[in-house]
């Protein structure tokens, strides 16, 4: 689901790390960073996952669409990826759900659109039983 506009490998350098204020903590599942663009705020944000499996809330319009590039550090290249959207929001493609591939990097990346109503995005290895769930809440410019 690669297609152009979004968050390339070589876009990474330009995305700020989010911090937690007591320094990183623990998550029991592979430590996958989320790469994530949203344009109404000209946000770049890469993030980890807290210990609940959950990316720090973004702030989004609704009908916006943002970029996501998710980087793995364990999983082999060649690996399923599920994405499913939670409470709304649409994938590149129109639909809920997808299977992605990771490319050489360990990376997929693709474009999510967010509807009026809250939005969460959960992501994970299909064999995997711990899934990271990425959210988007409504704001006004």
């Amino acid at each position: 689901m690669t297609v152009s506009g979004h968050i390339s490998p070589r876009d990474l350098t330009s995305f700020k790390p989010h911090t937690y204020p007591s320094g990183q903590p623990f998550y029991p599942g592979e430590p996958v960073t989320a790469f994530v663009r949203v344009p109404s705020t000209a946000q770049q944000i890469a993030m980890t996952v807290n210990q609940g499996g959950e990316y720090p809330q973004l702030n989004a319009d609704p009908g916006e669409t943002v970029e996501v590039l998710l980087g793995f550090s364990q999983t082999e290249p060649g690996s399923p990826v599920a994405l499913s959207a939670q409470d709304g929001g649409v994938l590149d493609d129109g639909k809920r759900t997808a299977a992605l591939i990771l490319d050489k990097n360990r990376q997929v990346a693709f474009s999510f659109k967010l509807t009026p109503n809250p939005y969460r995005l959960v992501s994970g290895k299909i064999t995997w039983d711990h899934g990271a769930l990425l959210m988007f809440s409504a704001h006004r410019a």
